[in-house]
């Protein structure tokens, strides 16, 4: 990776610890965006979501 992944800005205000929400980082490698989405809950709930490419912050070049 070029730089530190954030969280996307769907999640920014939440916890998705939590929080029935998937946890959702994007950075670049290269040239390229790279997303990561991973399922944090501590109750070990089943989510299911849906990703936009316009939820990804701002900045980030792809």
């Amino acid at each position: 990776m070029n730089e530190p992944a954030l969280p996307t800005r769907d999640i920014l205000f939440r916890d998705p610890y939590n929080e029935a929400v998937l946890l959702k980082l994007a950075s670049t490698v290269n040239e390229y965006t790279v997303i990561a989405i991973m399922n944090m809950n501590r109750d070990g709930l089943r989510i299911s979501e849906e990703f936009r490419l316009d939820s990804m912050l701002t900045g980030l070049s792809g």
